[in-house]
């Protein structure tokens, strides 16, 4: 690398390689984790068809321990939800970390898909009941469970269900049929496309000069078009299934779920974005700081609710690996590709106009957030405590307040000063 602080387009290809080079090893593990199972299940085949010995009877115990200690990871199961994510313990508080529950699986075979199936019955009975009560907005047993807080909790997020209903479908393998409603999901398969179309279209490819709602009337055309796909496959899906049990190819309605639910977030996501840059706009907030604080956090919460809602329903492992990488890709990726696109249209990409006045605090406080979790990591083997979390708040509170103190003038930022030479030469 130079140190001249320009940087080149094959240092920003260099940056960009460590991205592909993560890609590359998490792919290559899960590969090698695959050949290393097929490799145990093997040997476990042969041993069971020789004659049974203690030395072979130790080699297969050997041999089940590697192998349930490789497939324990490999495979993401299906956890059944708790009835609340509230302690039924309110009678102390305590400092001390509870060890974390062993959560039940759901295994698909067992999972209620057939309950209701019934032969004799007609395809599509009770079809419009299925329908209208997958717009229930609030489980009723909930409801009578609930306070007179929740209860307003539940009426004000009605609305926002309604429509969730309607855009995305659902495949939950803890419900009756898993989740599936005729009607309502062969409609789905028309509306989900329909909308994302739509919306995405208006949203991205719009004109900066006025808000992207204006685009929607002209940009509805482009959903028709899928109108020609969607529409024959909907008809044939109401044809072959039936209202009393989902067809096989249920699974497949995930992937509308998946783009579904990333469209929603992303799109709140700008709109948080963008509502805070008009209140720093009239306040008369500078953007860069404005973008290391607000803009940063509202860009941050749709990462905040999923990784949160992951671990509250016990995918504690996958909530912390994708914080983990999303930081990671967001550091990396989106940083490399900025320098880029600046060194593309000729501009001079420098480290410090791309870091600023708080680039610095950033970087020398992530190291510390990194190095404090790799410490907890070593002395507690690897397991988490809540005083981690809270440390590792006050870490990001800590970069907050050395952000305000800068902006105020307070405290130097760590960065290097200018150099004035003296014009006057005697």
């Amino acid at each position: 690398m130079q140190t001249d602080g320009v940087m080149t387009m094959p240092e920003i290809i260099g940056i960009l390689f460590f991205f592909l080079l993560y890609i590359i090893i998490n792919v290559v593990d899960v590969y090698l984790v695959s050949l290393a199972m097929k490799a145990y299940k093997n040997e476990l085949e042969e041993l069971n068809s020789m004659k049974q010995t203690e030395e072979i009877a130790a080699k297969r115990e050997i041999l089940k321990k590697k192998y349930n200690s490789i497939a324990a990871d490999h495979r993401v199961h299906i956890l059944k939800r708790k009835p609340t994510y509230i302690s039924n313990n309110y009678d102390k508080f305590s400092f001390i970390t509870t060890r974390s529950t062993v959560h039940v699986t759901l295994e698909r075979d067992s999972a209620s898909r057939s309950d209701m199936y019934n032969m004799d019955a007609s395809r599509n009975a009770n079809l419009f009941t299925d329908f209208f009560c997958a717009f229930r907005p609030v489980a009723l047993a909930d409801w009578r469970k609930a306070n007179m807080l929740m209860r307003i909790f539940y009426i004000v997020r009605a609305p926002a269900v309604i429509v969730c209903v309607i855009y995305i479908p659902l495949v939950d393998y803890e419900l009756d049929k898993n989740g599936w409603s005729k009607l309502l999901n062969c409609l789905h398969i028309v509306i989900n496309p329909a909308i994302t179309i739509i919306f995405g279209k208006a949203l991205m490819f719009r004109d900066r000069s006025r808000l992207w709602y204006y685009n929607i009337p002209d940009d509805c055309i482009y959903g028709f078009y899928s109108f020609a796909i969607t529409i024959p496959i909907a008809i044939f899906t109401f044809w072959h299934s039936r209202t009393s049990a989902p067809p096989a190819y249920h699974w497949l309605y995930i992937i509308m779920n998946l783009t579904g639910s990333m469209f929603l977030t992303f799109h709140c996501a700008c709109e948080i974005s963008l509502i805070m840059d008009v209140c720093g706009h009239i306040l008369k907030v500078p953007s860069d700081f404005m973008g290391v604080t607000v803009k940063a956090v509202a860009d941050s919460i749709p990462d905040l609710i999923v990784n949160t809602s992951m671990a509250l329903l016990g995918y504690e492992k996958m909530a912390y690996a994708a914080s983990i990488g999303s930081s990671f890709c967001a550091l990396i990726l989106t940083t490399s590709t900025v320098m880029a696109a600046k060194s593309l249209t000729g501009k001079i990409v420098t480290a410090s106009s791309m870091t600023g006045r708080y680039g610095d605090n950033a970087y020398i406080l992530i190291i510390l957030g990194i190095l404090s979790t790799l410490l907890w990591t070593a002395l507690l083997n690897f397991n988490a405590r809540r005083s981690v979390g809270l440390f590792s708040m006050f870490i990001y509170l800590l970069y907050l307040i050395f952000v305000v103190l800068i902006r105020a003038g307070i405290i130097h930022q760590f960065a290097y000063d200018s150099f004035l030479s003296d014009a006057y030469e005697p």
